[in-house]
């Protein structure tokens, strides 16, 4: 790394966004006199508040892909545990506001039986809003995706290969993934238009539109006519693809953190 001099005592602050994500992901760090040239801004995880020491037994560096003065972008490194994130540029070092907590796992969750939608959603957007709409999501700060499908080459589906946590927002509380009673794990070991499930979801009874069978998808999630295609979640066998019904009728949603 490049630069002279003694390093600030006093850490600058500077926005960690999300403040959360598993290894491999992107996040956004926001700051003032950061280098344009990556290798000079070193990106630790798990530091203590001061940025120096281990917040709990290691701290990993970061592989920063952008740098601008203002925003770095950074990979999530393999190992990184819970604490602050430091950035040293020059002679300046500079500390996330709170704590970054990297997860083994990616967000699930289905949205509350006591606000179902029918089947005009509003296309992948408006059922999105849906998503990122409810009080009770895990980590407000990322932008979630409805788990929806209209025809074989439309869909918006969790990512392959990744594992999720699936918290039901009507009988578990969001984090709680220890919990026997909230905890199944998505695993997408399917191809990329049919992951599956490596246990069925705790939302006993709870019907999702879908879309699934690539047909009854209510005007690509837009109309209150026709038909759409829905799954139970209680299911591991249909909880993409059970039946259909009246787009005029209700259901909840699948929401995933991309």
């Amino acid at each position: 790394m490049s630069g002279s001099g003694s390093i600030a005592s006093a850490p600058a602050p500077m926005s960690v966004s999300p403040d959360s994500g598993i290894v491999g992901d992107v996040i956004t760090i926001t700051g003032t006199n950061f280098s344009t040239n990556l290798e000079d801004n070193k990106v630790t995880f798990g530091t203590d508040s001061a940025g120096v020491k281990a917040y709990l037994t290691k701290m990993t560096t970061g592989t920063v892909v952008t740098a601008t003065t203002t925003s770095l972008t950074v990979a999530i490194p393999t190992g990184a545990e819970r604490g602050y994130i430091s950035v040293l540029a020059a002679t300046q070092r500079y500390v996330s506001a709170a704590i970054f907590s990297p997860r083994q796992y990616k967000f699930y969750f289905t949205t509350s039986t006591a606000t179902p939608y029918n089947g005009n959603l509003g296309g992948f957007s408006g059922a999105n809003t849906k998503c990122n709409s409810e009080d009770s999501r895990p980590d407000k700060s990322i932008a979630y995706k409805a788990w929806l499908y209209i025809d074989s080459s439309s869909f918006q589906v969790p990512s392959q290969g990744k594992v999720y946590s699936h918290s039901s927002l009507e009988n578990c509380a969001i984090g709680s993934v220890s919990s026997s009673s909230c905890l199944s794990l998505f695993t997408g070991t399917g191809s990329l238009t049919n992951p599956t499930l490596s246990a069925a979801s705790n939302s006993t009874g709870i019907i999702a539109w879908t879309g699934r069978d690539l047909t009854n998808t209510c005007s690509g999630w837009t109309s209150t006519a026709g038909n759409g295609n829905y799954g139970i979640g209680s299911q591991s066998s249909t909880y993409l693809n059970s039946s259909t019904r009246a787009c005029t009728g209700v259901s909840v949603l699948y929401c995933y953190e991309p």
